[in-house]
């Protein structure tokens, strides 16, 4: 946020003076990430090691966690236990266990993606998916990334739910037919996920 004035009134300033470049249009900032209860500062020693951080990390965890606690509208405090509450009940139990569910059960089952024998299963699926892919683009159009990733979270946990609904290790045994339809629905979900979450 202490670099609004530089971003609002002196690069846009600087842009004009050179005349014919475009002048920015939308000017997102961030509130302060804060750490041990101040802003980050590697004077004051309250700073986080990027180099440490990857080297006991995923480059994706820590995207998630700086995502889903962006000080977006006012400042966040980043803190390990919170790293490691949100990395395991939301990326890993959420999102992780799902795809393991639906990827695993299907290779196991089928060893290939099951074809699709009544497209009418789609329906309320595709209807899910592209509810969340409108919010998703609105939000990131927006600048409002955590609400575009708090959009995808919500479509791991309705795949979770559906999955859990459709009861595919039991129906694999009845009718595997209609097996293959609930696990290719699953599917269209984790390739939403896939494609939705990956910037």
């Amino acid at each position: 946020k202490d670099n609004i004035p530089f971003h609002s009134i002196i690069w846009p300033a600087i842009l004009m003076g050179c005349g014919g470049l475009n002048l920015p249009d939308e000017i997102p900032a961030n509130e302060y990430l804060t750490f041990k209860g101040g802003k980050l500062s590697k004077s004051r020693g309250t700073s986080i090691d990027i180099p440490s951080v990857l080297s006991r990390f995923a480059p994706d965890l820590v995207r998630y966690y700086l995502s889903v606690n962006m000080p977006d509208h006012r400042d966040a405090e980043f803190s390990w236990d919170d790293f490691q509450a949100k990395v395991n009940n939301e990326l890993v139990s959420t999102l992780g266990n799902y795809y393991h569910r639906v990827l695993s059960f299907t290779r196991k089952n089928y060893s290939s993606i099951p074809p699709l024998q009544d497209a009418s299963r789609l329906e309320e699926v595709r209807a899910e998916v592209e509810k969340t892919k409108a919010e998703v683009e609105g939000h990131m159009q927006s600048f409002d990334f955590k609400k575009a990733l708090r959009s995808i979270m919500d479509l791991a946990g309705y795949g979770n739910r559906y999955f859990d609904s459709v009861k595919p290790w039991s129906l694999v045994k009845t009718d595997r037919d209609e097996c293959g339809d609930v696990l290719h629905c699953n599917l269209e979900i984790v390739k939403a996920l896939a494609i939705m979450s990956w910037p």
